[in-house]
This record gives structure tokens, sequence and C-alpha cells, in this order.
């Protein structure tokens, strides 16, 4: 029963790492914008996620490729000129 409760931990795990990775995000900083520095660790070492929390991160996700994008668009060469 374990194994099934963790899979979606490990699943989220995996889009958090890929999400930091292209934004830059260091972990920390991460989990600080959800009041937990060490969030990001003890997720990988095995910390079960409240459904609540599993939402928390995923809009948090969410903003940060947002803020990404917009940051790409701002620095992106102006094709009219």
């Amino acid at each position: 029963m374990e194994t099934q409760t963790q899979i979606p931990e490990a699943e989220l795990l995996a889009e958090i790492e890929s999400v930091l990775a292209l934004t830059g995000t260091a972990p920390t900083m991460f989990g600080k914008r959800l009041g937990d520095p060490n969030l990001i660790k003890t997720i990988a070492a095995g910390r079960e996620l409240r459904r609540g929390t599993m939402a928390r991160i995923r809009l948090l996700l969410q903003d940060l490729l947002s803020e990404h994008e917009s940051c790409k668009a701002d620095i992106s060469p102006d094709p009219q000129t």
C-alpha cells in the first residue's frame, strides 16, 4: 500500500526537478515559496504529501513556467526591428 501512495510523490518530484532545471530555480527557493525550504529534500526522502499540498505545488510549478515564459518573451528580439 505504501508503494501506491508514494507513486504520486515520485512523479511530482520528477516534475518539480524538471521545472526547476528549466527555470534555473534552486530547490530551496522553490520550497521557501511554499513555506518549507527543505520540501524537495523531504519529498525525495519519502515524505507523503496531502492532496492540498500537491495542488499548491502544481500551482507553483505553473507559476514558475509562466514566469519563465514571460522572461523569455521579454528578452526575445523584436521580430519587427
